[in-house]
């Protein structure tokens, strides 16, 4: 959903990076689901272990936030498409030749938006209905996705958007991909973006 919100100069979105303006903006905001669909559970356990490699701590939420966890990414269809076949995706999105293609892509308007977005990784929602658990139950303690779980990001969380102040009515590509840097080892980083086109409005109703 889209709504004009208006930022104060102490929202945490503002002072974690997640905008970069106070006032009012227009922000597309959508839930991020990430199931653990593998043969192994995710293991990350004590956060605290993993500061300044995986983790950082928001003194704004008062909690660790695991670093670019995902990558959101508002494209014209043509970029995403672009984008789609020519990217390597054995290799990160930080390092050629999948970091020139992004910087080119964004330089052109074709990648509209780009932000990362950091997550705590726990067992939120049981994704396969025969999965036993959760197991990863403390994004204080013992952080980590089981078989058959997903971690859920709720629209309403704070940073969980884009922010689409300024751009144009028309039809976009909504990218969401998880493990962009792939801080985690997986047997198959094919399946960890998704995209939908997005129609964009061209006036707001202030939420």
């Amino acid at each position: 959903r889209v709504a004009e919100e208006r930022i104060s100069a102490s929202s945490c979105a503002l002072i974690e990076g997640c905008l970069t303006t106070a006032g009012k903006r227009k922000l597309l905001r959508f839930t991020s689901s990430t199931p653990n669909i593998g043969e192994a559970d995710l293991i990350i356990g004590d956060p605290f272990k993993c500061i300044g490699t995986l983790f950082q701590y928001s003194p704004c939420h008062g909690h660790l936030h695991l670093n670019e966890y995902a990558d959101y990414r508002l494209w014209t269809p043509a970029g995403y498409a672009a984008w789609s076949a020519s990217r390597d995706w054995s290799k990160p999105t930080s390092v050629e030749p999948n970091r020139t293609l992004l910087a080119n892509a964004q330089a052109s308007g074709a990648l509209v938006v780009g932000r990362k977005q950091g997550f705590c990784l726990i067992d939120l929602t049981r994704y396969w209905p025969t999965a036993p658990g959760p197991t990863y139950t403390s994004c204080a303690s013992n952080q980590g996705i089981s078989v058959g779980w997903a971690d859920e990001y709720y629209y309403r969380l704070d940073c969980q958007f884009i922010d689409v102040t300024g751009v144009a009515p028309g039809t976009y590509v909504l990218e969401d991909e998880v493990n962009p840097e792939r801080l985690f080892k997986e047997s198959n980083y094919r399946n960890n973006a998704a995209s939908i086109i997005y129609e964009h409005p061209g006036g707001m109703k202030s939420s």
